[in-house]
């Protein structure tokens, strides 16, 4: 990126935004015809690039979450080291006829979308090379369930390629308990029942760096070995890792969906640093309190993982130890997030 520019560029918006005297006397037109440009934010190297070319971009955004995103931000990078922007756009009211566009030359770009709040541009202010996306956090502090949080990212050989093909999804997994029942069959509790006072997750991904190369999971966690009560209800949504219990659990099987949300965890093995997610089922039996942690396999962002539980035995005294082999019978079902078939979205 040419300093001069990038300088200039820098003192004009610091001079416009930071001066109210000088940007009154700036006309409401000038600005309406600023604002008006294909791309908000855009910078060309005149050493590198001869030219600075509008592109309009015909850009197919596929994703099987439900609803549509509110906005999109879009962010082109070069592809040489250090991988600067080359051009940012936010696009809102998102259907067939909204445009996306970016100011570019000739040569290859990384195109980098995220969703976003329309109107919220604070978010890609420090975002001025690749590298700075791959420190961008998801956290469940702004997740919403019912709208998660999406990215995708897409390799241009060409900045002036017309169409491109995108597929954007989630790093929130689902866990689903479908059903639960209890059978105590051949043991001295024989025909006891479980009480079932609380659900939720433990060991659970509650960050993520969704761009990073290097971190493949959670970046931190909630819960770890145990209920952190207090933590999980300063969440705007503490259901995603905790819900009250399903009550008296006996050989009659219950019919009644609970849904938990994390982070994506590839671990499928416990090691330093890289903990098992697990579902527990918190209870007592005959008075007895006990736990029923249920470790979950390897989670993949996007996924749904819904769970048959059937309860043979006593649980375990902790819950972050597993129960014996054969205490839970688990049928485990791995699914699509919604079921629902994706949704393509022609700019």
């Amino acid at each position: 990126m040419n300093r001069s520019t990038e300088t200039g560029r820098i003192s004009f918006f610091a001079y416009l935004f930071f001066f109210p005297r000088f940007a009154r006397h700036i006309s409401v037109a000038v600005l309406a015809a600023f604002l008006q440009l294909p791309a908000f934010f855009s910078s060309c190297s005149r050493i590198e690039e001869p030219a600075c070319v509008p592109t309009k971009a015909q850009i197919y955004i596929q994703w099987a979450t439900n609803p549509t995103p509110e906005a999109l931000d879009l962010f082109f990078f070069h592809t040489r080291e250090p991988m600067e922007l080359d051009a940012y756009q936010q696009v809102s009211g998102l259907d067939s006829r909204t445009g996306v566009y970016a100011l570019s030359g000739s040569g290859d770009r990384q195109m980098a979308v995220l969703s976003a709040e329309p109107g919220n541009l604070g978010a890609w202010t420090d975002i001025l090379t690749y590298g700075s996306l791959e420190k961008v956090r998801f956290s469940l502090d702004e997740e919403e369930p019912q709208r998660p949080k999406l990215f995708g990212e897409s390799f241009l050989e060409d900045a002036r390629s017309r169409i491109i093909f995108l597929k954007l999804q989630t790093m929130l997994c689902s866990i689903r308990i479908r059903s639960v029942c209890a059978d105590f069959s051949g043991h001295p509790y024989a025909g006891a029942l479980f009480q079932n006072d609380k659900l939720y997750l433990i060991n659970a991904g509650v960050e993520c760096r969704p761009f990073s190369k290097d971190a493949q999971g959670p970046v931190s966690w909630m819960n770890q070995g145990c209920l952190d009560s207090a933590a999980v209800t300063r969440l705007p949504h503490p259901e995603m890792l905790l819900q009250e219990g399903y009550g008296m659990v006996g050989k009659n099987r219950i019919l009644q969906e609970k849904t938990f949300y994390c982070y994506a965890n590839p671990a499928a093995e416990e090691g330093l640093g890289t903990p098992i997610t697990r579902i527990v089922l918190e209870g007592s039996i005959d008075g007895i309190t006990c736990y029923y942690p249920i470790s979950l396999p390897a989670m993949a962002p996007g996924a749904c993982y819904q769970l048959d539980l059937t309860l043979t035995r006593m649980g375990s005294p902790d819950p972050d130890i597993p129960v014996e082999s054969g205490t839970v019978i688990v049928h485990t079902q791995i699914l699509p997030w919604t079921g629902h078939d994706p949704e393509t979205l022609e700019f």
